[in-house]
């Protein structure tokens, strides 16, 4: 994973979003996937990676997904949507 997390984080470096300009699904799948695993690997996916931080800030920040951090899943941490 951490791998992927430095690709994440140098293609972020040209663009605010995953696949541009703007919000995506690319943008909502990532998120999951990054909140997932670095839950259950607990891994630090932001450690160095500055563009990546600011992305995570971005997306998490929207309504969608701070609903989605709220909500409770038996069995399912709060930060995997």
């Amino acid at each position: 994973m951490r791998r992927h997390f430095a690709f994440l984080d140098g293609q972020l470096a040209t663009r605010p979003f995953l696949a541009g300009q703007a919000h995506a699904m690319a943008d909502i799948v990532a998120l999951c996937t990054y909140d997932f695993n670095g839950h259950l690997n607990e891994l630090d996916p932001e450690a160095g990676r500055a563009c990546l931080l600011e992305w995570y800030e971005r997306v998490s920040g929207r309504p969608s997904a701070s609903a989605c951090a709220r909500s409770t899943h038996p069995g399912v941490g709060a930060t995997a949507c």
